[in-house]
């Protein structure tokens, strides 16, 4: 971790823009956009303010989701 400076705001952003593109009902949809704010918010803490998360991609998200599918269930 170097700064957690943003990392709620990104989680925020992050489980909100899955929210957005996701079909069906919030309630269907609640638990992986959680995963997905959680990991947004990783990427934020890696660097120091929006270094990170401003360079971000959609794909480099959707690979970390999967890296921690393999770690937990969810």
């Amino acid at each position: 971790m170097v700064d957690p400076t943003g990392a709620g705001d990104s989680f925020v952003g992050g489980m909100m823009g899955y929210l957005a593109t996701a079909s069906g009902s919030i309630d269907a949809n609640l638990r992986r956009a959680l995963v997905c704010g959680s990991v947004v918010a990783s990427f934020c803490c890696e660097g120091f303010g929006l270094t990170q998360t401003d360079r971000i991609k959609r794909r480099q998200i959707d690979a970390r989701v999967r890296e921690l599918e393999k770690l937990t269930e969810f």
